[in-house]
């Protein structure tokens, strides 16, 4: 496979491993594969950068299981800016929220910031928990934070459900824009531990990504706009990351702004 572009972790997983990783979980057009014991994954031109992405011109069908190499010689990995926290982001993001039905339609659990959705499984389950993260949230109660998160963790269908992206999103957040207390750095810990038994474990060391200020390209992008309380740049930015996945990028961005 001829690489186009390389996250950084990815570029030092394939140097481990000299090029060779393990399909773990084949997708449609992209896949996730393990290279010298970390997690990557393979998508084609044009799709979006993360830390863990490689880009490839010719994305294969492979199987679970099967072996593939990728050649990274030359190939200069993609590492985001780096942002100090904003105390006056905070505004930005609640103005991004007021706009949520201008973005798009919302998807997975940022439906529940925007209109009450009674019979949906999911978000009735999520609801009361969510509820509660947001008042955590803004009473800066890590351990309250932590407890009404941990009910979030695999709720949901697909490789990252919707609690995992929620939480990791809020988790984002605080790590990039707000800052992070040892309270806080507690319960991000007990959430990335809790989440290794309750969820996929995909899901789980891409929640520890974000958790660690980790993230799509787009999301990365979002904050910085945010930081520099450049309103029509967020619109844009946020447009970006709900475009995702099906809902991962509506529930990473619920959880941003829930973060606040």
């Amino acid at each position: 496979m001829r690489v186009t572009a390389v996250g950084w972790r990815a570029h030092e997983a394939l140097t481990g491993s000299a090029g060779l990783a393990s399909v773990v979980a084949p997708l449609s057009r992209s896949f996730y594969a393990a290279a010298a014991g970390h997690l990557i994954w393979v998508g084609g031109p044009g799709t979006t950068m993360h830390p863990r992405a490689v880009l490839v011109d010719d994305v294969p069908s492979p199987s679970e299981g099967a072996t593939v190499r990728v050649a990274i010689d030359g190939i200069a990995p993609w590492r985001p800016a780096p942002l100090s926290p904003a105390s006056r982001a905070r505004a930005a993001a609640s103005a991004i929220r007021a706009s949520l039905p201008h973005i798009g339609e919302p998807r997975g659990l940022a439906r529940l910031l925007t209109a009450d959705h009674a019979g949906d499984l999911v978000l009735d389950t999520a609801r009361s928990h969510v509820a509660a993260l947001t008042r955590a949230s803004a009473a800066d109660d890590a351990s309250a934070f932590a407890d009404a998160a941990r009910p979030l963790l695999g709720l949901g269908p697909g490789l990252t459900p919707s609690g995992d992206d929620f939480v990791g999103g809020a988790l984002f957040a605080r790590r990039v824009l707000v800052g992070m207390t040892p309270a806080w750095e507690a319960a991000a810990t007990r959430l990335v531990a809790d989440a290794v038994t309750l969820t996929h474990p995909i899901s789980a060391r891409l929640l520890a990504d974000l958790a660690a200020g980790e993230a799509w390209a787009p999301l990365h992008d979002l904050a910085a706009a945010l930081a520099a309380e450049d309103g029509e740049r967020a619109i844009t930015t946020a447009r970006a990351v709900t475009l995702l996945g099906h809902t991962s990028g509506w529930d990473l961005l619920a959880g941003l702004l829930t973060g606040f």
